[in-house]
């Protein structure tokens, strides 16, 4: 069967989605992906969740035509909070790990887009000098992620 969406785009959709179904928290905005790195200090005034292909590659496991793709995906964090407020950085760090938590398990109904590893990082931290700097929480989370053939 021919693809008819490219793989890392189904990937980037997906945990997209699976975000935004979650329950456990409340984004002002859905999260959405990105076609492109982002600035961490552009101009962000309230939560956001971006998603954002970072690379990927065939695994070439097989003879067929198309074989399963493999993404790292980044899930960007962000909002500009008050530094010297610890519950702003707690409800953050709080929101951040929900959101691990929603896409750590993620597997499309169709078992096509799954998630087969992921870190957090110290990132999920607040980035102490853009912080204190600027007042922007940012936190991110890593994910690879793959796609079987259609």
């Amino acid at each position: 069967m021919t693809a008819t969406i490219a793989p890392e785009i189904e990937a980037l959709t997906a945990i997209v989605d699976r975000i935004n179904a979650g329950t456990t928290y409340t984004l002002p905005r859905d999260a959405e992906y990105l076609n492109f790195l982002l600035d961490p200090l552009e101009d962000v005034n309230e939560l956001r969740v971006d998603v954002v292909h970072e690379g990927g590659e065939d695994l070439s496991e097989t003879l067929a035509v198309e074989d399963p793709t493999t993404h790292i995906i980044r899930v960007w964090v962000r909002k500009r909070i008050d530094r010297d407020r610890r519950d702003d950085i707690a409800a953050m760090l709080l929101t951040s790990r929900l959101i691990f938590q929603q896409v750590n398990t993620m597997r499309t109904d169709t078992d096509r887009v799954q998630v087969w590893e992921s870190e957090m990082l110290n990132k999920t931290n607040p980035v102490k000098a853009t912080l204190r700097d600027h007042g922007l929480f940012i936190g991110f989370m890593l994910f690879r992620v793959e796609v079987r053939p259609s």
